[in-house]
Order: C-alpha cells, then sequence, then structure tokens
C-alpha cells in the first residue's frame, strides 16, 4: 500500500511544490493537499493567534485528520505554536514543517544562524531554539537574520528573485557558525548556494522534515 500524506499549507506556491518534494523522497506516495492562505494572513494582521485562527486552524487539522492519510504535515511555520496546542486532538502522526529542523539544529551545535524574511515565521522559531536549548542546558548562541521582505513587492509583482540573491549575500556575511537555518519552506532552494558562500552547513524545513516522515513511517 502507498504512504498516504496530508499536507495543510498557508503559501500557495509551498502548497503546488510540497508534493513534489514528498515524491522525490518517497516515490509511490500520495498527497493530498489542504490550502488555507487566509490562516497566515489573520495571523500577520494581528501578530497573534487570535479565536478565529485557532478555530479555522483546528478545522483544517481535523479535515486532515478525518482522511485515511497516514500522516499529517503542516507547511507554514508561523503556525507551528497553534498546531502544538491541537496535537493531543489528531489521531494521526502529526509533523510541523520545521519541528525537525530545530532539534537537529541543536545536535549540530550551538552556535546558530537563522535566516528568514517573515517575522511571524522566524520569531516562533527562535523561542524554540532557546526552549530547547534552555532543556538540555546548553549556551545557545543564537544569531537571528531578518531580510525585510516588503523589499521585494507584494502579490504578483513580488520579485522572489531579488529575494533570493538578498538571502544568499546576506547570508555570505556569516562567520564562524556551526549551523545556519534557513527559516521558511520557499527558502530551500538556497540551501546549496548559502553552503557554497559560507562554507556553513545549512539545515532547510522541508529536507528536515521529510526526513523524519520517513523515519516516522518507515519509508
Amino acid at each position: 500500500m502507498p504512504i498516504k500524506v496530508a499536507v495543510i499549507s498557508t503559501v500557495a506556491a509551498v502548497s503546488a511544490v510540497f508534493p513534489k518534494w514528498i515524491r522525490e523522497a518517497i516515490p509511490d506516495a500520495v498527497v493530498y493537499s489542504l490550502l488555507d492562505e487566509y490562516l497566515v494572513t489573520e495571523f500577520q494582521r494581528t501578530n497573534n493567534f487570535t479565536p478565529n485562527c485557532l478555530s479555522r486552524l483546528h478545522a483544517v487539522l481535523t479535515s486532515a485528520d478525518r482522511t485515511d492519510a497516514d500522516a499529517i504535515i503542516v507547511t507554514c511555520s508561523t503556525m507551528s505554536p497553534g498546531v502544538e496546542l491541537f496535537r493531543p486532538l489528531i489521531a494521526k502522526h502529526l509533523l510541523t514543517i520545521d519541528g525537525a529542523m530545530l532539534r537537529r539544529a541543536g545536535e549540530i551545535g550551538d552556535k546558530i544562524t537563522l535566516i528568514g524574511t517573515a517575522p511571524s515565521a522566524v520569531n516562533p522559531a527562535a523561542e524554540t531554539l532557546r526552549r530547547e536549548a534552555a532543556e538540555r542546558e546548553a549556551k545557545l548562541d543564537l544569531e537571528v537574520v531578518i531580510v525585510d521582505d516588503a523589499l521585494f513587492g507584494a502579490g504578483p509583482a513580488y520579485d522572489i528573485e531579488a529575494r533570493n540573491r538578498a538571502i544568499v549575500e546576506r547570508a555570505s556575511k556569516v562567520r564562524e557558525r556551526d549551523v545556519i537555518i534557513l527559516g521558511q519552506a520557499s527558502m530551500a532552494v538556497l540551501a546549496e548556494p548559502v553552503k557554497k558562500a559560507t562554507g556553513i552547513e545549512v539545515l532547510t524545513s522541508p529536507g528536515c522534515c521529510l526526513e523524519e516522515l520517513k523515519r516516522i513511517l518507515g519509508a
């Protein structure tokens, strides 16, 4: 029987490419895609999990849980703290996009640079790194780098190539770190350019998430 995965996304571009990434990792996988762009729009408008945002998140998680999927992946880092609230209510394997990546970073070392363009995604990841470091009594040296997304336009005019160049250029200035985290799924394509520019190990959320998926499901 093929492995079945339900993928919840809040960005159309990620929703379009994530099934491809899953099938590259697990060639015979069946993927169910669920997209709710308003989830992240609501969060960014208020910078908080409003009752409406939590209600919608619970609804889409429940919808995924009612499929015959073997696992559920939530591809939006901004939603990760909210997902944890509902984890006890979900019967299936439930993966956040950044959970495995953040754990892996802590295993590599304590000098970590976290790069992103959306504070709503980067800030929760930074808090998770600090919490996990405190739990293992490690002295975390965390550098957080925000490349301002507003510089690259919005909607159809958004210049993703300019964004990518800016991220690589900023990353090239990073020195003497154990690991660089690219904090959003859409930045995964920059792993090799950033590693080439810095000589530092680079982690991306899709890569780490899919490794965890394969491990959990025995794929």
